[in-house]
């Protein structure tokens, strides 16, 4: 129960509700735990666990209104206030992307497809920015969030065919992929 480290962290102005937070500081404290080797280890519950990623674009119409080193700390914090309260989530920021790792009780594909358009439509406005979001398949295994992830970085691969600036499911883009069979008009 010894304090390991304490950290005064700068946070940025940012979205939070739909409401502006102006910059302040957080205190974050850490604690070293060390586990006994024969515990279990456990992962945090939720039936279904979905990976996606995000890719954020500067330079549309619009100019950014912050910095681009600033940017995705602020599309991190608003992905975290708009998944709060309706899944377990865990977002980490990449030197190109954003992955976000989430655990649902139900199949989420239908809530994160609208959850997700929302952030994408509020980093247009309040930033300035493109942000489009590729969803991998629900899993119901942590070790096949992996291949969530790997589907959520091919379904951004379809942003030629469908737009920016919205999230892609890659089942529905592999949808469009299907031959149709002969004889079948639909």
């Amino acid at each position: 129960s010894d304090i390991m480290s304490l950290d005064i962290l700068q946070v940025w102005g940012h979205v939070k509700r739909g409401r502006y937070v102006p910059a302040h500081q957080h205190l974050n404290v850490t604690y070293l735990l060390v586990a006994d080797e024969g515990d279990a280890l456990t992962v945090r519950e939720g039936a279904y666990k979905v990976a996606a990623v995000c890719d954020i674009v500067h330079g549309g119409e619009r100019r950014p209104t912050l910095s681009a080193e600033l940017v995705p700390v602020s599309v991190q914090q608003m992905l975290s206030d708009a998944l709060r309260d309706r899944c377990r989530s865990e977002i980490v920021v990449g030197v190109s992307s954003i992955l976000v790792a989430t655990a649902w009780e139900r199949d989420p594909v239908e809530s994160l497809m609208r959850i997700l358009g929302e952030v994408c439509t509020e980093c247009e406005r309040i930033l300035g920015v493109t942000l489009t979001v590729g969803i991998g398949r629900p899993c119901q295994k942590l070790e096949e969030l992996c291949r969530s992830c790997g589907e959520a970085r091919a379904a951004l691969e379809y942003r030629a065919v469908v737009g920016i600036g919205k999230p892609i499911y890659i089942q529905d883009m592999e949808r469009l992929d299907r031959p149709v069979p002969e004889g079948d008009s639909h």
